[in-house]
């Protein structure tokens, strides 16, 4: 018969096992976005520079435009729909409504997604 002794023991160190595996695995959330595509030599492969920056693409199809500009309803090539809310520093392409094929490109700073540019594309382009 196991004494309780063992039992204890073996649940405590199956308890430290787990919580270090977690605190591991929170640690590489805020990792380099590309850092599983780097080679041996530290170089960048099919990394660009936007997406080292925490720059997002989003390509799609306008389906609304709200107040003047202030937000454009996009279906992405995913089939998702995203909301931009561009803002005065926001570089827009003239002229952009409802059915016209954008390029948008946006970045995360802290808790916000900012719209740094939104661009009219002539066709539909794979992502």
């Amino acid at each position: 018969m196991t004494s309780i002794s063992k039992i204890i023991g073996i649940m405590s160190c199956s308890i430290v096992l787990l919580s270090l595996s977690a605190a591991a695995q929170a640690g590489n959330m805020n990792a380099d976005p590309c850092a599983d595509r780097k080679t041996g030599m530290h170089e960048q492969v099919g990394c660009d520079k936007d997406a080292q920056a925490g720059i997002d693409t989003i390509k799609g199809e306008v389906l609304a435009v709200e107040g003047n500009g202030n937000s454009y309803t996009v279906e992405r090539f995913d089939g998702k729909e995203v909301r931009l809310y561009p803002d005065a520093a926001t570089e827009i392409t003239p002229r952009i409504g409802r059915g016209d094929w954008i390029e948008a490109k946006v970045q995360e700073v802290g808790a916000q997604k900012h719209v740094m540019s939104i661009k009219q594309i002539k066709k539909k382009q794979a992502p």
